[in-house]
């Protein structure tokens, strides 16, 4: 099928509002496609290492029916498809090809929502139902979930995970050090919720953070294929000189910040040694 055959314009149209009943009753218009991605797979037995749920998903722009112009957010809406070459096939066919979601994104959006995460943008709309008769896959997972713009400055562009990312835009957007170190230092304070949160990123790096420098706040966004890290509670702070950190807080620190790109470390050199880093 076509990229635009999953999500047709008479579901999917710019102007169609669509209504969700939780966490609370609203109501949000469609204004533009964003992206579209089809990740359709040959039907293999559910134990074969190679099995991958057959899956179509498409991002748009949206804005509440309740809230003056201007106030948007994303909706991303997950749907089960058919395996190739079974497009065409009865429906009761497809119907026996039905599962449940697979989508790291949702749970791990749930969970946050389910946590008060402050780190993450907020889930706005949430809805999850079995397609019907007429639809791609009968008793398929359709999920369509609403949340929130964060505003600030992506800290990368885009990368697939398949190659190598491009490099942060932190020399390029704030060339003033004190500018750096305030992100850097806003960012452990945040990545340390996210930690406890559990989830994270398929492939971290700096195009999954948000700088905020009006609020100074860091937020952690795109959670397409994220993974469970298990959620942990906070451990009993060690017991440490008053203004000094443990020297492997310190270097899981340093680990975090070579991950996200937030840092290029002096090789094998003495990474205690800042003065050695590029930051």
């Amino acid at each position: 099928m076509s990229q635009t055959g999953f999500f047709p314009n008479s579901r999917f149209a710019i102007g169609t509002s669509i209504q969700f009943r939780w966490p609370k009753h609203t109501s949000w218009t469609i204004r533009a496609k964003i992206s579209q991605h089809n990740a359709q797979t040959e039907e293999l037995e559910p134990d074969d290492p190679d099995y991958r749920v057959s899956s179509a998903q498409a991002t748009f722009k949206v804005t509440n029916d309740d809230i003056s112009e201007g106030a948007w957010a994303y909706m991303r809406v997950y749907l089960q498809v058919p395996f190739l070459s079974t497009e065409f096939e009865p429906a009761e066919v497809r119907r026996r090809q039905a599962t449940t979601s697979p989508h790291g994104e949702v749970d791990a959006m749930l969970h946050f929502q389910k946590h008060k995460s402050t780190v993450t943008p907020r889930l706005l709309g949430f809805k999850r139902r079995r397609q019907g008769e007429d639809e791609f896959v009968p008793g398929g997972y359709k999920i369509a979930m609403v949340f929130e713009r964060v505003s600030g400055t992506r800290l990368a562009d885009d990368h697939s995970g398949f190659c190598a990312p491009d490099p942060p835009k932190l020399l390029r957007e704030f060339p003033k050090r004190q500018d750096r170190d305030l992100i850097r230092a806003k960012f452990n304070e945040a990545h340390a919720e996210l930690e406890t949160l559990g989830w994270m990123p398929q492939t971290v790096w700096a195009d999954h953070i948000v700088w905020d420098r009006h609020s100074t706040k860091i937020w952690f966004v795109d959670f397409r294929g994220a993974e469970d890290h298990e959620t942990r509670q906070p451990g009993v702070p060690r017991r440490r000189e008053k203004g000094k950190q443990p020297a492997a807080d310190l270097m899981h620190m340093y680990v975090q910040w070579v991950r996200w790109g937030l840092g290029d470390p002096p090789g094998k050199m003495d990474w205690h040694n800042l003065e050695l880093w590029t930051l």
